[in-house]
């Protein structure tokens, strides 16, 4: 491994009015607080993460005082975490893109005349940037490029062109064709010389659906050429989104460098129907990795820690119907998963009739730490072909692994 960066995850927080007090919409109807309850695992004194990353609806329908709330809470969680900077990309939820009623009754004006006022007046959002300027530039072409010795982050405005209030705008999302020529531009200069490349949007940049889940299925504006243009570079990146409050971790289309695709669920919406039945609110922290390949450029993988509300507080995952599991990741080098297999059966062949843990499992073949639930799924499969027993009940990674009798 040549370098480290963990970056905490928590997207589409909802924060809301409740007669005195904001809280997680997820709360709003009473019991423990999801964001208090998550800030008390951690302590500065011992970091858990470098950066902390919202990708969007801090609030929600546009509520000032409740963004407000929220965005101190989120500072809070990163202070608690000890991370080294904060940063959000603006949801469609923080312009309020889906204004109800006459934009020029009482209560409606401000937002028809400037719907983004309260934000652009925020301190420190979306980030403390290093120079002032960078603030304005952000809301001005709808991204802005932070970049330090180790990382560039990218964040965009896809909700850059919600102050239209026009219909449907808020499901979109986009980034235009003069800022997507200006990224390419800005890509080629700034992300050659740093191990880890982060792109932070609010909507999908590519199409997010799910069997049984109606998602929407209305695309981001320029998101694949949005792809393309990492993909362009020649180098790994990573893409965190929200927005849909369900899940994914897949990479783009493509034959060589697709960026990786996380959509994180939601922190604090309150899930209903058939979305509560497939995943819960979340929390993450991934944590990136390097090594170098045959020329000396930087490889990326990482893996996931992945936290759910459970109402009595939080745990790490592990149902599939929970949301993403705990344990997942991914990597940019070639993961032979028939080989992976072969090496468990190695293992436990070596035990007479024992059977091994699943975390002793990844010590001895660390590539397991950075499977794509679709891979985890396939290994299975192979473990099967390999004669190795497994327990699993609905869980997606096995808990106990022994050999079959033969």
């Amino acid at each position: 491994m040549c370098a480290m960066l963990r970056v905490a995850v928590l997207s589409d927080l909802h924060y809301t009015q409740v007669k005195d007090q904001c809280l997680p919409q997820a709360a709003s109807a009473g019991g423990l607080d999801p964001m208090e309850e998550l800030i008390k695992r951690f302590q500065p004194e011992n970091p858990s993460a470098d950066i902390l990353v919202c990708p969007g609806d801090i609030t929600d329908r546009a509520n000032p005082v409740a963004f407000a709330a929220g965005w101190r809470q989120l500072n809070r969680l990163g202070t608690a975490l000890g991370v080294k900077r904060s940063l959000a990309a603006t949801g469609n939820h923080e312009v309020q893109s889906r204004l109800k009623g006459d934009p020029v009754a009482p209560g409606n004006a401000e937002h028809a005349i400037d719907p983004v006022e309260c934000l652009v007046n925020t301190p420190g959002y979306p980030t403390d940037f290093p120079l002032p300027h960078q603030k304005w530039v952000y809301w001005g072409r709808g991204y802005e490029i932070l970049c330090d010795e180790t990382s560039v982050v990218v964040i965009v405005n896809s909700c850059h062109y919600h102050v239209t209030l026009q219909d449907n705008e808020f499901e979109r999302g986009r980034i235009s064709d003069a800022a997507l020529e200006n990224l390419q531009q800005d890509l080629k200069k700034l992300a050659t010389d740093r191990p880890f490349r982060l792109l932070v949007v609010h909507h999908p940049p590519l199409p997010h659906e799910e069997t049984g889940l109606d998602l929407g299925r209305t695309p981001m504006h320029n998101g694949p050429a949005l792809m393309k243009a990492l993909r362009a570079t020649g180098l790994d990146w990573l893409v965190i989104h929200g927005h849909k409050h369900h899940h994914r971790l897949v990479r783009a289309d493509g034959e060589v460098f697709q960026p990786f695709v996380f959509g994180a669920a939601s922190f604090g919406a309150m899930l209903r129907g058939d979305m509560a039945r497939r995943t819960r609110n979340q929390f993450y922290i991934i944590t990136l990795e390097t090594t170098k390949d045959a020329l000396d450029a930087d490889c990326l993988s990482g893996s996931i820690q992945a936290l759910h509300w459970s109402n009595s507080g939080w745990e790490e995952t592990t149902d599939i119907s929970w949301g993403l599991p705990n344990g997942c990741g991914f990597t940019s080098q070639t993961v032979d998963l028939s080989a992976l297999a072969v090496g468990m059966r190695n293992l436990l062949q070596t035990l007479d009739g024992q059977f091994l843990e699943w975390p002793e499992v990844v010590t001895q073949l660390p590539q397991l730490r950075f499977l794509m639930p679709e891979q985890v799924i396939a290994l299975k499969g192979m473990m099967r072909r390999a004669s190795i027993n497994f327990l699993d009940g609905d869980n997606l990674f096995p808990s106990q692994l022994s050999m079959s009798a033969s």
